[in-house]
């Protein structure tokens, strides 16, 4: 019996000490949680579902104020935890000290009176005035064409506070109507019970095919700041000047890449006339203008960027199709002649430079592409920034444009032909010749030149004659709506295979496996 209750008594604190244990582990792996989620670099950020902060079906966060929140953490050395309401409950925690940080907050002085603001803003809102296509009479050209229109604006907000103010700057008088989500604008516009509406500049408006019309203005927004933690505003402004002056253009990058809309355009009332009163579009190009427009001799086709762009161009306008003619030349002085003549609306092919188009008598686009460049030389070494000498065709006013305008320090020599102006350079009587990044391979057969790539790359707009400012906002709606970046790869695609390769060149290709044919047939024959 007593050996009974010993066993008994022996199992009892063996159970007493397995749940002692059992508290003990919960306790102390339970610590190092309660800990962390009660530290101080664990911020505790205000998430709602807009255009700062979004969650994709994959839970992946995204967003300007996400990133900018995330490089801010780095220099903080900050986790986050993520308190996901709407809008209003959100403002309402922070004011309240369940939520850390905030973003995406314009100021006022009722606000700060409850809360701290970053010392620097975040960024910029800025509000434009959206339509579809089918309020054509309403043009940024043409201010007096929004008088008495009716107005989609959120109410009491300072959306309305930015259009009050537009109206005054321009003494104009608009009937405003309460909207307050995307549904209500998009019912009331196809019922046509707005003509217009307000919004802050964002891509969304892309998938509904509005498109923005004017910009009205702008307001600064902040982070705001828990009233009772001064010391994470006093880290998160110390983050935000070292981010800025890392990089002064952060907020301009985190911008472009997350709120500036590349909505679908259409023609406005002006365009749509200018285009039925004068027909196609005449484009002028080269002939051989090596990935931007090539005609292979043989069959008379033509081929390069500027094929997909007329292809893109022709429908790229909501509900409208444009026409284009095509003429090419075969030197850029008969090119220029006929732009110069209005025997063209355009040339396909300039590069930027303000100074050149306004000496020139013409106007530029913006950017259809950019090309890379590089430096062709047969000397030891090249330093771009150095006052170099270059060898320029002198009919190349494309590429004298862009030398003038990033390298005006250089010495520019100009031959006669392009075939003169490298034998200058591989002679020493240049430093080099200019080349984009398509044509470079050409050069470097010859084993003596090398290629040194120039960190100023070249954009390629449009060339117009000045006083056609019609044709301009055409051309540049057209540029707006395609994926413009895509040219600048597919000129170097275009120009390699467009290259026919010589026997000659074949042969210095494959000059191992050429001596091997020829030993085998030569072996052959002995036989």
């Amino acid at each position: 019996m007593k050996k009974y209750k010993l066993v008994q008594n022996i199992r009892n604190f063996k159970f007493c000490y397995f749940i002692f244990c059992t508290i003990i582990c919960f306790i102390v792996l339970s610590v190092p949680t309660f800990a962390k989620e009660n530290s101080d670099n664990v911020i505790r950020v205000g998430s709602f579902e807009e255009t700062y902060n979004t969650v994709n079906e994959k839970g992946e966060r995204s967003g300007y104020g996400y990133e900018y929140l995330q490089d801010i953490a780095g220099y903080a050395g900050w986790t986050y935890k993520y308190i996901t309401s709407d809008w209003k409950n959100c403002f309402t925690q922070l004011e309240n000290g369940e939520i850390d940080i905030l973003g995406g907050i314009s100021y006022t002085d009722e606000r700060a009176e409850n809360m701290l603001f970053s010392d620097m803003p975040m960024g910029e809102e800025k509000y434009y005035i959206y339509t579809d296509a089918s309020n054509m009479d309403l043009t940024a050209g043409n201010l007096d064409s929004f008088e008495g229109k009716n107005i989609g604006v959120f109410k009491d907000n300072i959306t309305e506070d930015v259009l009050n103010e537009w109206e005054l700057k321009y003494s104009l008088h608009m009937q405003h109507v309460n909207v307050s989500n995307t549904a209500e604008v998009m019912d009331k516009l196809s019922k046509h019970e707005i003509d217009c509406f307000v919004s802050v500049e964002e891509s969304r408006w892309e998938e509904s095919d509005i498109s923005p019309l004017t910009s009205i203005g702008e307001t600064e927004i902040y982070f705001v700041i828990n009233p009772e933690r001064p010391d994470i505003k006093e880290a998160l402004d110390s983050a935000m000047r070292r981010i800025k002056d890392d990089n002064p253009f952060y907020t301009d990058d985190l911008y472009r890449r997350y709120l500036s809309a590349q909505s679908s355009s259409f023609l406005s009332k002006e365009e749509s006339e200018w285009i039925g009163q004068h027909g196609a579009i005449r484009i002028g190009y080269l002939n051989q203008d090596g990935g931007i427009s090539s005609v292979d001799p043989s069959t008379g086709k033509l081929t390069g960027v500027i094929t997909d762009y007329v292809d893109l161009a022709e429908n790229c306008l909501q509900g409208q199709t444009l026409e284009f003619e095509l003429n090419g030349y075969n030197t850029r002085s008969e090119l220029l002649q006929a732009l110069q003549d209005g025997k063209i609306d355009l040339i396909f092919h300039a590069n930027q430079n303000p100074y050149f188009a306004e000496t020139n008598g013409f106007a530029l686009s913006d950017t259809l592409l950019t090309l890379n460049m590089a430096a062709i030389t047969a000397k030891d070494s090249f330093d771009e920034n150095k006052e170099n000498t270059v060898a320029v065709e002198k009919d190349d006013f494309t590429l004298k444009a862009y030398l003038s305008y990033n390298y005006p320090q250089w010495k520019v020599v100009e031959y006669e032909t392009s075939d003169a102006a490298v034998k200058a350079m591989q002679k020493g009587e240049t430093d080099c010749i200019v080349s984009n990044s398509g044509t470079v391979s050409d050069y470097l057969k010859n084993n003596k030149l090398h290629s040194v790539f120039l960190t100023k790359e070249a954009d390629v707009p449009f060339a117009i004659q000045q006083g056609e400012p019609v044709l301009l906002s055409i051309l540049n709606k057209t540029l707006t709506s395609m994926p413009t970046t895509q040219f600048s790869g597919a000129v170097v695609s275009y120009n390699a295979s467009s290259r026919k390769v010589t026997a000659k060149e074949f042969i210095q290709d494959n000059l191992l496996t050429v001596s091997l044919i020829a030993g085998i047939f030569f072996s052959l024959f002995c036989v």
